[in-house]
């Protein structure tokens, strides 16, 4: 009998394990199950839609609030914390040729913010490779506050990747998504 215990006990942790991290409910497609995921980790916001292909134009992606509160409402309540932009994942069949800068922008459009970083794909794995994923993180603290302070975050958050020139034909270099998170 000590044995069923032992599984039941089993089965219930593993049922709360895999339960949404959050209890707020989110609308749009930031949704998994009901829930965020990663919530656990400060996600604040994220892009959605699968991989983001970078070519010699500008890539606008827009970042979405996740657990329905504006962003600007959660940026001006995270006194103290960090705003730290992560970058997944970064992709190329081949050597691109060219480093992307990143900047932030209001969804408005406007003059984007300066330049936050460079984003290289040096080492980048091709699509179909295997193996862990490469991330790269940006501490976008001071411009995100300053867009919040500003009244420029009420409709979320745009990054900007612009290519420093023109990317090698067949590069195909993407990146699977953009988070915003709090630390």
């Amino acid at each position: 009998m000590a044995w069923l215990k032992t599984l039941i006990a089993g089965a219930a942790l593993s049922a709360l394990l895999a339960a949404p991290a959050c209890a707020q409910r989110t609308r749009g497609p930031a949704q998994a199950g009901g829930c965020v995921r990663e919530s656990r980790a400060g996600l604040l916001a994220e892009s959605t839609g699968g991989r983001i292909m970078l070519d010699d134009g500008a890539e606008r992606v827009i970042l979405t609030s996740v657990c329905g509160e504006p962003l600007a409402s959660r940026v001006r309540r995270g006194d103290g914390r960090r705003f730290i932009l992560l970058v997944d994942d970064l992709r190329a069949e081949r050597p691109t040729g060219a480093v992307f800068s990143l900047h932030l922008e209001e969804p408005t459009g406007g003059e984007p913010d300066g330049v936050l970083g460079s984003l290289s794909f040096f080492a980048a794995r091709p699509p179909a490779a295997p193996g862990a994923t490469r991330r790269v993180s940006y501490d976008v603290t001071s411009t995100v506050r300053g867009l919040a302070e500003s009244g420029r975050l009420e409709q979320g958050l745009v990054v900007l990747l612009r290519p420093s020139g023109r990317p090698s034909p067949g590069a195909m270099a993407s990146v699977s998504r953009l988070q915003l998170v709090e630390q």
